[in-house]
């Protein structure tokens, strides 16, 4: 099964790994939700320790990302 956002653009997934001391980083990126759940499956198969910091997300085009930062700014501007 494949999802979509709403402007029919096919959504795009990425494994997340987020160290101890540093922000979280996405360290693979896939065309569909099975081909990031199978890498996770390997994950776990060669360090079930790692695999706990280890997450499947959705990822964001860079443009929707711009107008997230740029919304957050606002608000942050906005709410002082």
């Amino acid at each position: 099964m494949e999802f979509t956002t709403g402007g029919g653009k096919e959504m795009q997934y990425g494994i997340e790994y987020e160290p101890r001391i540093e922000d979280p980083v996405i360290i693979k990126q896939f065309n569909t939700l099975a081909e990031a759940e199978q890498h996770m499956e390997w994950i776990k198969a060669q360090s079930l320790k790692s695999y706990q910091f280890h997450r499947i997300v959705e990822l964001q085009s860079e443009s929707d990302a711009i107008k997230e930062a740029i919304q957050l700014a606002h608000w942050e501007e906005v709410s002082r």
